[in-house]
């Protein structure tokens, strides 16, 4: 997995070749919440609990 403490700028992805970018892009993907670190984890769950709430709401 990707580095989660580094931020990529564009700067940064102009300077890699497509192939760079795409590895960059497929280490970054999370397939599993084991691999989300808390507290971020937890957000993410509260926020789309609370999306779904307001969704249902608004139904």
């Amino acid at each position: 997995m990707a580095d989660p403490e580094r931020i990529v700028t564009a700067a940064d992805l102009e300077a890699l070749t497509a192939q760079e970018r795409n590895e960059l892009v497929d280490a970054s993907v999370v397939l599993s919440w084991d691999d989300v670190p808390e507290p971020f984890r937890s957000e993410i769950q509260a926020m789309a609990r609370h999306l779904g709430d307001q969704r249902r709401t608004r139904a």
